[in-house]
C-alpha cells in the first residue's frame, strides 16, 4: 500500500466519480467500469493513472486557451476591418456591391472593387468628389465609373476595366493617371476628361467619345490605344472641343467629326442620309453620322431604335455599330433596337439580307426577310425566329407590340413612348407580357399591363408606381 498525497487522493476520488467515462477514454481499467476503494495499487499503476489524468487536463486547458485566442483574433480582425471603412472612405478593402453617392464625397484607397456579378454600374458620383487611389475597378456589362451632375472623380495609380460597357461615363469632370481598359472606352457628355500619364485602351470602339460640349485633355505621355486598326480613337460629335495632342503613332488614325441626330422621349424623327438611305428613329434614340460618310465607307453609330431603308451599293456595305453589335448590309430594310439600358437587343429584317456580329458572344450570323433576332446581354443568350407579319416595326405607326417580353423591358418602352416616369415596385418582377396596344392612351396601356400581370398602379405626382 503506498502513501497517497492529497492531490493523488483527489485524483482517485475524481476517477471514482467518473470511472465509466475514464474507462472509455482508456485512462483506467476495471470491472464494468468500477474501481474498488479497497483495491491496492502499485506505485507504477498510481503514476500511470496520475500521468494520464494530468495529461488529459492539460490538453483540455490548451484547447480552451486556443479557442479563447481564436475568439480574440477574430474580434481584433473585425475591429481592424471596421477601421478600414470610415464613412465613405474605404482602405485596403474588397468591395463587391455597387456604390452610388449624391452630394457627398467618397474615396477608395488600395481597394479591389470587383463587380463582375453586379447588375448596375460600379461607382456613381453626383454633386461630389470620388477618389480612386491605387485600386482596381472591374465591371461587366455596366459602366465602371459614372460621374454626373457637377460630380468629379480622381483616378490615380489605378486600373479601371469594363467588359461590354464604358469604363467612364462622364457628365462632369474626371481626372485620371491610371490604366483604363474597355471595349467601348470613355463617353464624355458635356463634361471634362483629363488624362495625365494615362492610357485608355479599347478593342472595338473609340477610346474617347466627346458629346455635347465636352472637353478632353491629354498630357505627360498619355495615349489612346485601339486594337481594331480601323477604329477612330476619338469621336467628336457636334461642336465639342478637344484640347491637347493625340499621338498618331499610338492611335493609328485621325479624328473625325460627327453629326448627331437625337430624338427625345415621346418623339420620332425621319432622317435622309447622303447616300439616299432613310432612317426612322424611335423615341429616346441617337444617331452619329461621320462627316465623311459615304466617301470611303458607310459606317454610322446608333443608340436606341431605328428602322433603316438602305440604298444598295455593293462596293460600300452599310454598317451600323451599337453597344456590342455590328449590323452590316448592302441594300435592305430592317429594324434595330439597341438601348443602352436594356438587357435585350433585337434586329428584325423586312427585306434583303443582314449580317450580324455580336462581339461579347463571339457570334456572327445572317438574317433574311421575316426573321427576328433577340440577343439577351444579361443571360448571354440569343433567339432567332421567323414571323409571318412584321409586328416589330409597328411602333412607326404609334402601335406598341410586345411578344414574350419581360415586364421590365415593357416598362422602359412605355416610358420612352409616353415620356413619363414609371417605378416598378414588386417583389418578383419577372412577368412576361405579350400584346398589342394600338394608339392607346398612357392610362389604357398601364391598365392593360396591370390586368395582365395582376399588379396595381398608382399616380404619384408626375410618376406612376406599379406594385
Amino acid at each position: 500500500m503506498v502513501q497517497l498525497t492529497a492531490q493523488c487522493i483527489a485524483t482517485v476520488i475524481l476517477l471514482q466519480l467518473a470511472a465509466g467515462t475514464l474507462t472509455k477514454m482508456g485512462i483506467v481499467s476495471g470491472s464494468n467500469g468500477k474501481l474498488n476503494i479497497n483495491d491496492t495499487m502499485t506505485r507504477a499503476e498510481m503514476a500511470t493513472i496520475f500521468s494520464k489524468t494530468c495529461s488529459y487536463i492539460d490538453t483540455a486547458k490548451e484547447m480552451l486557451a486556443d479557442k479563447e485566442q481564436a475568439k480574440k483574433d477574430k474580434e481584433e480582425a473585425d475591429k481592424n476591418a471596421e477601421q478600414e471603412i470610415q464613412g465613405n472612405d474605404y482602405k485596403k478593402t474588397t468591395v463587391t456591391e455597387s456604390k452610388a453617392y449624391d452630394g457627398e464625397d467618397a474615396s477608395f484607397t488600395n481597394c479591389t472593387i470587383d463587380f463582375a456579378s453586379q447588375k448596375d454600374s460600379v461607382l456613381k458620383m453626383a454633386n461630389g468628389t470620388l477618389g480612386v487611389f491605387g485600386s482596381t475597378v472591374k465591371s461587366y456589362g455596366y459602366d465602371a465609373i459614372v460621374v454626373s451632375d457637377n460630380g468629379r472623380a480622381n483616378v490615380e495609380n489605378s486600373t479601371v476595366s469594363a467588359s461590354e460597357a464604358n469604363t467612364l461615363n462622364i457628365d462632369s469632370t474626371i481626372k485620371s493617371d491610371g490604366k483604363i481598359t474597355t471595349m467601348f472606352g470613355a463617353v464624355v457628355k458635356g463634361g471634362t476628361l483629363e488624362l495625365d500619364k494615362s492610357t485608355i485602351a479599347t478593342s472595338k470602339f473609340s477610346s474617347v467619345s466627346l458629346l455635347g460640349g465636352s472637353t478632353f485633355e491629354m498630357s505627360n505621355g498619355s495615349k489612346l490605344e485601339v486594337t481594331d486598326k480601323g477604329v477612330t480613337p476619338i469621336v467628336i460629335a457636334g461642336n465639342e472641343v478637344s484640347k491637347g495632342e493625340v499621338d498618331d503613332t499610338n492611335t493609328n488614325s485621325t479624328n473625325i467629326s460627327y453629326t448627331e441626330i437625337i430624338t427625345h422621349k415621346g418623339e420620332q424623327k425621319v432622317y435622309h442620309l447622303s447616300d439616299g438611305s432613310k432612317v426612322t428613329l424611335n423615341s429616346d434614340s441617337k444617331l452619329l453620322i461621320p462627316d465623311d460618310f459615304n466617301e470611303k465607307n458607310r459606317n454610322i453609330l446608333m443608340k436606341g431604335e431605328g428602322f433603316f431603308e438602305v440604298t444598295k451599293n455593293p462596293k460600300k456595305p452599310f454598317v451600323i455599330k451599337t453597344n456590342d453589335t455590328q449590323v452590316e448590309v448592302l441594300g435592305t430594310s430592317f429594324n434595330v433596337k439597341a438601348y443602352e439600358e436594356d438587357d435585350l437587343l433585337s434586329i428584325t429584317v423586312s427585306t434583303g439580307k443582314v449580317l450580324v456580329k455580336v462581339a461579347s458572344q463571339d457570334l456572327q450570323l445572317s438574317l433574311t426577310p421575316n426573321q427576328h433576332l433577340t440577343v439577351d446581354n444579361k443571360r448571354r443568350t440569343i433567339n432567332k425566329e421567323t414571323f409571318i407579319e412584321n409586328d416589330y416595326i409597328k411602333w412607326m405607326n404609334g402601335i406598341l407590340y410586345f411578344h414574350k417580353t419581360p415586364i421590365k423591358e415593357v416598362i422602359k418602352t412605355i416610358e420612352r413612348t409616353y415620356n413619363t416616369k414609371i417605378i416598378l415596385n414588386c417583389k418578383n418582377c419577372n412577368q412576361i407580357i405579350t400584346g398589342t396596344h394600338d394608339n392607346k392612351s398612357l392610362k389604357a396601356v398601364i391598365d392593360a399591363v396591370c390586368f395582365t400581370t395582376g399588379l396595381r398602379s398608382q399616380q404619384k405626382g408626375d410618376k406612376i408606381i406599379i406594385y
